[in-house]
């Protein structure tokens, strides 16, 4: 790879069009910082760079905009199918009853459901349970502006 093709894979993972085993900028420049000897750096390029850079010369359509990295959720959702069944480990997962530790701080909202989160956890007699419904409930209050 020469010094032309080097500056364009330079520019390529800048802009967030980084191709082949490295999955992001961030990625690319961790994996630059861990050992940027002139040597290090001169192997990088023409093992990793070089190689992704021309696979993403060879095949445009495999580059991902900045743009696209982030999806919503709603468009996540948009290009599932859900057509087909669930394989049965995921179904199995989708099935399992609750365990009580779903709750987030933003779901309790008002004092009462504060309350009754942190009743129904000392009920359970299990003290990992209580420790935890405590801390929730103290991020929830400290949220929601609740005494």
């Amino acid at each position: 790879m020469g010094k032309k093709e080097t500056e364009e894979a330079i520019a390529d993972s800048r802009a967030g069009r980084v191709a082949g085993r490295l999955g992001s900028v961030d990625e690319l420049l961790a994996d630059l910082k861990a050992d940027d000897t002139p040597e290090n750096l001169e192997n990088w390029l023409h093992e990793k760079a070089g190689p992704a850079h021309d696979a993403l010369k060879a095949d445009p359509a495999r580059a991902v905009s900045a743009d696209r990295v982030r999806y919503t959720l709603d468009e996540l959702l948009a290009e599932s199918d859900y057509s087909q069944p669930l394989p049965a480990e995921e179904r199995e997962w989708v099935d399992a009853p609750t365990v009580g530790r779903e709750l987030l701080p933003e779901d309790l909202q008002t004092a009462e459901a504060i309350a009754a989160f942190l009743v129904h956890a000392e009920a359970s007699g299990d003290l990992d349970y209580v420790e935890h419904a405590r801390e929730v409930a103290a991020r929830a209050r400290a949220m929601h502006g609740i005494k």
